[in-house]
């Protein structure tokens, strides 16, 4: 094992979109050198996009009990890449494959996912290893083998103070923002990110289905709520909720949210959503200006009988 001053090597176990995108981020910004991937399946993995990638980078491609002992016996960083249902078995099979029969620090093994903090890896603890939770803030539809899958990401990060300094130093060179995140903290920071990433597609597919449902052409109507969503955050940003926030609600014109129920017709799903983001706007709203009269558009949020049929 290299001393913190020079190249850690890295293992990552289950190449994830995620898993590849840090790792590779790391690897080129970084005093990490990444050396090994292991994956449950070398021929699924031979015949994968990311193949050709991992060949070129000269990283060393393992499986089975033996490919997880030889990563615990020569890395510095064990990343845990998989899936967030598998990470518990994951770590098992790490702690039962590879006991740590090595001097010097045992290697640090971290998880990616949001929900979870280092207790997870628990059977990776009782046998020796360090452990920490890392999660990027971010998507990853495809892994960044460009090096560029941390850059201006926020990093949830829960460690030991020292191996904390030592990954926010490394994913700092990378681009990243690492903030603390506690493990009772985690199941709120996790709906919220999901909120903000998830949930914000839903709400623009929503809008696209609208702008299409009354006959604007599909790629239009997806322009469209694109643009409208990017003003809208970039006055976000600028401005906060309260000053960014705009619309029939914000100035409290009834007839237009009254306009809006007509036009979602009967559609359940539909209706369940407006209400609900309404019902949020309106509280909004009242934060930004209580001096408008939103009575009526209180009364048509109050409750909606086409919702509950």
């Amino acid at each position: 094992m290299s001393e913190r001053g020079d190249s850690a090597a890295i293992g990552l176990v289950g190449p994830s979109r995620a898993g590849i995108s840090v790792c590779e981020a790391l690897r080129q910004h970084s005093s990490f050198s990444w050396s090994y991937i292991w994956t449950r399946d070398l021929n699924t993995w031979r015949q994968g996009a990311n193949a050709a990638s991992a060949k070129e980078r000269q990283l060393q491609v393992l499986s089975a009990r033996s490919g997880l002992a030889a990563i615990a016996e020569r890395c510095d960083l064990i990343v845990i890449g998989v899936r967030d249902e598998a990470i518990a078995e994951v770590a098992g099979q790490l702690a039962t494959s590879a006991p740590l029969h090595r001097e010097g620090p045992a290697p640090l093994v971290l998880h990616l996912a949001g929900r979870f903090g280092s207790e997870i890896l628990a059977p990776c603890t009782k046998v020796g290893y360090r452990v920490a939770a890392f999660h990027p803030a971010a998507g990853f539809p495809e892994p960044r083998w460009s090096g560029d899958g941390l850059q201006g990401v926020f990093c949830a990060l829960e460690a030991a103070p020292e191996d904390f300094r030592w990954l926010a130093t490394s994913a700092k060179a990378a681009g990243a923002k690492c903030f603390p995140l506690e493990p009772e903290q985690r199941r709120g920071y996790h709906a919220a990110a999901a909120t903000a990433s998830n949930f914000s597609v839903t709400l623009i597919d929503f809008a696209i289905s609208q702008l299409t449902d009354v006959g604007v052409e599909p790629l239009r109507a997806r322009d469209l709520a694109l643009d409208l969503a990017r003003r809208a955050l970039a006055d976000l940003a600028d401005r906060g909720p309260e000053r960014a926030l705009t619309g029939p609600i914000r100035r409290g014109d009834g007839a237009a949210i009254s306009a809006h129920l007509e036009s979602l017709g009967d559609e359940k799903s539909a209706r369940e959503l407006y209400f609900a983001l309404a019902r949020r706007t309106l509280d909004l709203a009242r934060r930004a200006d209580a001096k408008v009269d939103r009575s009526f558009i209180e009364r048509l949020l109050l409750d909606d009988n086409s919702a509950e049929e």
